[in-house]
């Protein structure tokens, strides 16, 4: 059985599905969110109604939110090792501007959204994590990656960054100019304001653009 959850005014259920509302003070904005998430695969996407859904499988997973002032704290763990490869945990959250997204995974695949800007903090501890860089984003970035695999990708008409790439021990392929695995990195594009640093360790990564 699956469960939708939404900020809303209603419940509703379904012979399969449960969807559950939860009230929200309107003067009550989100600006923060926390992820944190252990072995399992979570998909972030953005909600196109304004609220925030969780989609997942009862049976396998929990998943807990609560608040802290103007934080949203968002966890996700398996809860039986019948988990399959494809099984996902779907996370949609509105198209706002936030102030910090942070996200801490451990033997977990993570895909994060474009089009959201936010500070995002991010440490992928032995899973993978992928993330995109849309034109117009005004955010920054700060990756971790431990013994695990990535990918960072850029839209082709991405502007105005700095990406700074610090490895140790890890395979990195990168189509940016003059890149050489293992080695510091760093490229500016346009006025270099918004600020991508990515520290790989024992781990395989690999950045580029979306064409």
């Amino acid at each position: 059985m699956k469960r939708l959850l939404a900020v809303c005014l209603s419940v509703v259920f379904f012979a399969a599905t449960t969807f559950l509302s939860v009230a929200a003070a309107s003067n009550r904005v989100i600006e923060r969110i926390h992820l944190a998430v252990d072995s399992c695969n979570v998909r972030v996407e953005r909600s196109d109604n304004n609220q925030f859904e969780y989609i997942y499988d009862l049976q396998k997973y929990a998943l807990t939110t609560f608040r802290l002032n103007e934080t949203l704290i968002i966890e996700v763990a398996k809860t039986t090792n019948t988990v399959g490869l494809m099984d996902m945990v779907v996370i949609r959250i509105p198209a706002n501007d936030y102030e910090k997204i942070s996200v801490h995974s451990t033997r977990s695949g993570i895909a994060l959204p474009a089009g959201i800007n936010a500070h995002f903090k991010i440490v992928n501890d032995g899973g993978s994590v992928s993330l995109a860089i849309a034109n117009g984003f005004s955010g920054s970035v700060e990756l971790d990656c431990l013994n695990g695999s990535g990918a960072l990708v850029f839209d082709q008409d991405a502007t105005n960054y700095t990406l700074t790439v610090h490895p140790k021990a890890s395979a990195i392929t990168a189509d940016f100019p003059n890149f050489i695995p293992n080695r510091p990195y760093i490229y500016a594009a346009g006025d270099g304001t918004v600020v991508i640093a990515l520290n790989i360790e024992g781990s395989s990564f690999s950045i580029g653009s979306k064409k």
